[in-house]
């Protein structure tokens, strides 16, 4: 007779063990698998059927049917995360390759303008995006990539200004390079907590000024995107006057094999 398999229990995991270090160490591969596990059931609506036939069998309530679509949103903010730290760990491990392409710029920033705008009318925001006069009509980049960064950029910066405030993107070429800035009349982060934000998880003191908050990812991936494609990514921010995050990118990178499509765009 087969001894059954003894399932696993939160016991097996080290007392004060933290969410990050199962992606890092010894529980790296155990936890990347998990992860992966958990994103495919997730996406293959085994919640939703789950739920279906719940609600036909027992009849759920108004009130149990809050309860259960409120776990729907924390397994979807947990999928995310789940996604968002597996995108991490195969930079880190130098897995994170780029799709790399002639990409137009001129259409590449009008989508995004005409993405923000939207946002600006919506939160009272004045939007503005400058083009220098020097810029390529053609670079090559992972055109995907490069959006989520500056869509995770535009994001934040967004959710750190106050209605009436400014958010601008000002792009320009100098010397075989594209620099980008990202620039917001918002909050600001203190000077000490400025040289952390690319750290993963590390979220700055000004969470509370934000219109919503986010897994503290956002910074690390886009740092990861950027110097996979060749550039570099800096800050600098004063309390109470605003952030600027800058990029200088190649305006061709080098060309690399593809990888599963980024996170879709979101605060973070």
């Amino acid at each position: 007779q087969i001894a059954p398999v003894a399932e696993p229990t939160l016991s097996a995991v080290p007392p004060g063990t933290q969410l990050r270090s199962l992606f890092v160490g010894e529980h790296g591969d155990a936890y990347v698998n998990l992860s992966r596990e958990f994103s495919s059931a997730h996406e293959g609506g085994s919640l939703n059927e789950l739920l279906t036939v719940y609600t036909i069998v027992n009849a759920l309530n108004d009130a149990q049917k809050d309860v259960l679509q409120t776990l729907e949103v924390q397994i979807q903010t947990l999928a995310r995360l789940v996604r968002q730290l597996l995108d991490i760990s195969r930079f880190e491990a130098r897995g994170g390759k780029l799709d790399v392409r002639r990409v137009q710029l001129g259409p590449f920033l009008d989508d995004l303008e005409r993405a923000f705008q939207v946002l600006a009318l919506q939160r009272g925001i004045r939007f503005l995006v400058r083009r220098g006069d020097n810029l390529p009509a053609e670079v090559l980049w992972d055109s995907d990539r490069m959006n989520e960064v500056l869509g995770n950029l535009l994001s934040n910066a967004f959710k750190f200004t106050q209605r009436g405030g400014e958010v601008e993107l000002s792009i320009d070429s100098v010397d075989g390079t594209v620099t980008i800035d990202v620039r917001d009349s918002g909050a600001g982060i203190p000077p000490e907590q400025v040289p952390h934000i690319f750290e993963k998880f590390f979220q700055a003191d000004n969470q509370r000024s934000a219109s919503q908050k986010g897994s503290g990812l956002g910074l690390a991936i886009a740092k990861s995107i950027v110097e996979a494609h060749g550039g570099t990514i800096q800050c600098e921010s004063n309390p109470g006057v605003g952030t600027t995050f800058s990029i200088v990118l190649p305006t061709r990178s080098t060309r690399r094999n593809s990888v599963p499509r980024p996170v879709p765009a979101e605060a973070v």
